[in-house]
Formats: C-alpha cells, sequence, structure tokens
C-alpha cells in the first residue's frame, strides 16, 4: 500500500510502501510449531520466588558482564528451566526517570 499524497513521503523521497502478507502466509507453519516434538519444547518461564533471589544474585555476579545489579525502581527476574535446572536469568526494568547520560544524548 502506498501514500496517495507527498505529505506521506519520507526525506529521500521515497514513498514508504508495504505490502500486505495473507495471513495464510503467517499462520502457515504454526501447526509445526504447536506439534513440536523437542528437549526444548519443555522449557519454561516463570518469576523468581523470594527464596531464590539470593541464588539468581549470584549467577548474575558470577556469569552477567554487569554483574549482580540490585533492584532498583519496577523490577521484574524470572528464571528460564528445563528439566528443573535453571537455564537462562531474565531481568526486566522500567527506565529511570532521571538518567543524565541518556538525557544529554536525547537532547
Amino acid at each position: 500500500i502506498c501514500p496517495k499524497n507527498n505529505s506521506d513521503i519520507n526525506q529521500s523521497n521515497t514513498p514508504r510502501c508495504w505490502t500486505p502478507i495473507p495471513i495464510s502466509d503467517i499462520t502457515g507453519g504454526m501447526e509445526t510449531v504447536k506439534s513440536f516434538n523437542s528437549p526444548l519444547a519443555s522449557i519454561q518461564v516463570r518469576p523468581i520466588k523470594r527464596s531464590e533471589e539470593a541464588r539468581y544474585q549470584a549467577l548474575m555476579a558470577a556469569h552477567h558482564y554487569l554483574g549482580a545489579v540490585p533492584r532498583i525502581g519496577e523490577t521484574l527476574w524470572y528464571v528460564a528451566t528445563w528439566q528443573d535446572q535453571w537455564v537462562a536469568l531474565i531481568s526486566m526494568s522500567g527506565a529511570a526517570l532521571k538518567c543524565a547520560v541518556r538525557d544529554l544524548w536525547i537532547g
């Protein structure tokens, strides 16, 4: 679908166009994913329990390039498990309201 007027043309004078993808092209492989028969299909991701926070922090300190970073603000910690073994750690945090370096870069 391409624009009909010049207001939808970017600075390089190239129209911003996209071609719709038929929904059958998107969902065509879903049946294969649903019946995915692999050991990796049993990976589960769940939030860290309070009793596991020390283990989470110790693993982050040992294996993450930033080390163990304390929870600051809104933070979610998750663990991915496979056959009851921890195989990955995930941390998500909200953006800081003030960050001098970021604010300088943004302007």
